[in-house]
């Protein structure tokens, strides 16, 4: 018999990326501590300011977040299957800086804000990804321009 995990939420995050260097039996444990969500497009993920309670993985469909810059909302990024995000509030013990809405019909894996440090704590080098992730994007976020 193998040892390999056969889950199809296991296999999902095997193709994210940041979760490609986890073994199977801790993304099993992540995916039990962790729920699943769909929301409708147009539907609000989370709003700016609210307090940041978890981290968020597109298993299908995407988000748009968006910004409020001189009073307009502006898109300075979006996820889609295989990305996460809200991480960087979470991390920063801070509220959410921006807004996200689902783009299309979504599905997203949320693993709360307790489960993604114990994660973290047990693995360094994740942590270190996941810190590498944030100050890319924040990068990134820099330069977009807001529309004239």
């Amino acid at each position: 018999m193998s040892d390999q995990i056969s889950h199809s939420l296991v296999t999902a995050l095997r193709r994210v990326p940041l979760f490609s260097e986890v073994d199977d039996r801790a993304l099993l444990q992540l995916v039990g501590a962790a729920c699943n969500f769909r929301w409708r497009a147009g539907s609000v993920v989370f709003e700016q300011g609210t307090e940041a309670e978890a981290l968020f993985v597109v298993l299908s469909g995407g988000v748009r977040i968006l910004e409020v810059r001189d009073g307009r909302e502006v898109e300075i990024a979006s996820a889609g299957p295989g990305q996460f995000f809200g991480e960087h509030s979470l991390l920063l013990r801070r509220t959410h800086s921006k807004r996200v809405v689902a783009r299309e019909d979504t599905e997203l894996m949320v693993l709360s804000k307790g489960q993604f440090e114990k994660l973290l704590a047990e693995r360094p080098a994740l942590d270190a990804q996941i810190r590498q992730s944030m100050e890319e994007r924040l990068r990134q976020a820099e330069r977009v321009e807001p529309p004239v």
